[in-house]
């Protein structure tokens, strides 16, 4: 997919901004569960994961990439351009937060998340959101 990237039009900045609202409420609500003392902290990994998914998935849209059904940060941010600061973030991270697309919401899988999962979740949710709005805006887009 990297190199088939065409010049966004009207229609792209729409769906791109649309995209990045949703992963903003995704990650404005991992955060409120973050910090609820009644909330189970799985439900603020999941939320963070899928900011950072709907985050990268903008990207997508914005170079008119197909968008596939998958939950993987590490296959999202492979078909980026090189030279995007989310290169930067290790894969071992990305994946971690990968994981809590599935683990976090059936039960009987083979990690329950606590509050530190949830605050390394939701903080590099934060990181991944911000690394992409600064990329998408040096690549034309327009935040609104």
């Amino acid at each position: 997919m990297k190199g088939k990237y065409c010049m966004p039009d009207e229609l792209s900045q729409e769906e791109t901004a649309r995209w990045l609202h949703y992963a903003h409420d995704d990650l404005a609500s991992a955060e409120l569960l973050r910090t609820s003392a009644s909330a189970p902290p799985r439900h603020a990994c999941q939320l963070a994961q899928q900011a950072a998914e709907k985050a990268l998935k903008s990207a997508w849209v914005w170079f008119d990439i197909p968008i596939v059904k998958t939950h993987d940060i590490v296959f999202l941010q492979r078909q980026l351009p090189n030279g995007w600061r989310i290169h930067l973030f290790p894969d071992r991270e990305l994946n971690a937060l990968s994981h809590w697309a599935v683990e976090s919401r059936y039960p009987g899988t083979e990690t329950e998340a606590n509050a530190s999962d949830a605050e390394t979740a939701v903080a590099m949710a934060h990181r991944i959101l911000a690394a992409i709005e600064v990329d998408l805006t040096t690549a034309g887009f327009l935040c609104p």
